[in-house]
């Protein structure tokens, strides 16, 4: 695009006519490649569909003249007879014609996902073009219809009747304005005060994963059982345009913490709450920065961690998605190691003597910039929070694939060590949770995300209990 208005500028001061010529051919040329792009997707539609069919019957060898050369070598009759085997047994078995068609162009892959009706629900097929018309990727994963539009409902154990809303302005007048939501229990006065502080990422007020929105659940939850809450969108989603505008440093000291700060700042100002009771939850990195927060924040309380890292980041982050990847199902054994080498190869930079401000983005892992890591690395949230001696409860769902048993682990080791009667902190892990706090079975997923569900009762339960033992003094 540049390139083409560089060119158009230069010809404007000759001849409009010329302009008009440039971009007609442009245009033609645009139309023919939309065209060419047509007529590939419907070739691998239905190359697509024909592999699925010639599943269905059994003709395993069809389905293989299909794939490239490099899958049928990976993928054998005899596996992929055993695989489809395997499925059907999982599906239930008589899955009926094509129910949905999807497409999408990502890391210069042709993606079509296909839906299918079986015994036992529904199913995905996930098949990957590269360049050329062969299958190179093919994945069956359980689907759940993409819920509608609001679909989120109000926890069962939350109490309406009881809870209300209330707005605070932070930052009045300055680059980053922002509307703070504070969920109180209606017939309370000076109750206990919860700040939330989300993961990394650009994300919403609620914590939003498609219909889910852990932060709402516990907000309202722990405003039934007369705890104030308080939280709020990210700047790096609040304010995306004007961080581009402004080409701003992304730090987790800059998208979050300098909002939670002026968060307790005004929190102090407030009748509505017992300022000598304010605590911090944390969930996922905003666990690992809650520490940095109260050290810089001695008004602080206490501590809720919800599944925070036990270590680097960038060693969970190595796992996880080993993890995501190993629940493919038939893959291009090359495509998935220049996944994970791609990734071995940033982390590498990320613990190289030589990573620095200056290394680029793209040599990073999830190309994130060099400040956001170096400010990850500046502390260490687990000993910093033991400095503060002040009582905290960490809690993780044992079917969350983002953190392990290790983080969990890490965190108890290096809290409490051999002296397994302190009372100053809390662990508690969930068996049937997974990372945000929601139950399920099996194996966890990306993809269970779609299926509207709230944050475990228990979960808010032993929150709400541990803050009013703290707050009383027990």
């Amino acid at each position: 695009m540049q390139t083409l208005l560089s060119t158009l500028s230069f010809i404007f001061t000759f001849s409009i006519t010329t302009i008009y010529f440039v971009t007609s051919t442009q245009a033609q040329e645009n139309q023919a490649k939309e065209d060419t792009d047509s007529i590939r997707w419907e070739q691998r539609t239905r190359s697509a569909i024909a592999c699925v069919e010639s599943l269905k019957s059994e003709k395993y060898l069809e389905a293989s003249v299909l794939f490239t050369t490099e899958m049928k070598k990976e993928v054998t009759l005899s596996l992929l007879q055993n695989f489809w085997k395997q499925f059907l047994e999982k599906s239930g078995g008589s899955l009926s014609t094509v129910e949905k068609i999807e497409r999408e162009m990502k890391n210069n892959v042709y993606w079509l996902y296909t839906v299918y009706k079986a015994k036992k629900g529904h199913w995905q097929f996930r098949i990957g073009y590269e360049n050329e018309d062969s299958i190179t990727a093919f994945h069956i994963d359980k689907y759940i219809y993409p819920p509608e539009v609001n679909k989120w409902r109000m926890p069962s154990y939350v109490s309406t009747d009881s809870t209300t809303t209330r707005e605070l302005i932070i930052n009045k007048g300055l680059d980053y304005e922002s509307k703070a939501h504070v969920a109180i229990n209606s017939w309370k006065s000076r109750t206990p005060v919860v700040i939330l502080v989300h993961d990394a990422g650009p994300w919403d007020k609620d914590g939003s994963r498609y219909s889910n929105k852990p932060f709402a659940d516990l907000a309202y939850g722990l405003a039934t059982n007369g705890i104030g809450v308080i939280r709020i969108d990210k700047r790096t989603y609040a304010h995306q345009k004007k961080l581009q505008s402004l080409n701003e440093t992304i730090s987790p000291n800059f998208d979050t913490e300098q909002d939670v700060n002026e968060i307790i700042k005004e929190v102090l100002k407030k009748n509505r709450f017992d300022t000598s009771n304010i605590f911090l939850l944390g969930h996922g990195i905003g666990s690992n920065l809650v520490p940095r927060i109260m050290k810089n924040n001695p008004v602080i309380k206490g501590a809720i961690l919800l599944a925070p890292y036990g270590r680097p980041l960038e060693d969970a982050l190595f796992e996880e998605i080993e993890y995501v990847l190993s629940e493919d199902t038939l893959k291009s054994n090359e495509k998935y190691t220049k996944v994970i080498n791609t990734l071995k190869k940033q982390v590498a930079n990320l613990k190289s003597a030589t990573f620095c401000l200056t290394t680029k983005t793209e040599d990073l892992p999830l190309e994130t910039p060099a400040s956001y890591w170096l400010d990850l690395k500046s502390f260490n949230p687990i000993l910093t929070l033991k400095s503060l001696e002040k009582p905290a409860i960490i809690l993780r769902g044992e079917r969350d694939f983002r953190t392990s048993v290790l983080d969990f682990e890490n965190w108890k080791k290096n809290l409490i060590g051999a002296n397994m009667f302190s009372t100053q902190y809390t662990f508690i892990s969930y068996p049937n949770l997974n990372n945000i706090f929601m139950e399920g079975k099996g194996k966890s997923s990306p993809y269970e995300y779609h299926e509207p569900k709230n944050m475990s009762k228990q979960v808010v339960d032993d929150i709400s209990n541990w803050v009013w033992k703290i707050a009383k003094g027990k």
